[in-house]
């Protein structure tokens, strides 16, 4: 499900303290995603002049 929306799935690891609370298990994941990657698709041309769009309050 993460690499589909471009992560990088470093690590899964069940989290046990809650094996007596839930019926299934409950994991942990490490994702990374490289933001450098297609900056387009991320909106960084937004902050060219500020998170404000470049208006001050």
């Amino acid at each position: 499900m993460f690499a589909r929306y471009g992560f990088e799935v470093k690590d899964a690891v069940e989290v046990t303290k809650y094996r007596a609370l839930v019926s299934d298990p409950v994991y942990l994941f490490t994702v990374i995603k490289d933001l450098n990657r297609n900056v387009t698709l991320y909106g960084t041309d937004l902050w060219k002049d500020g998170p404000s769009g470049g208006e001050g309050p």
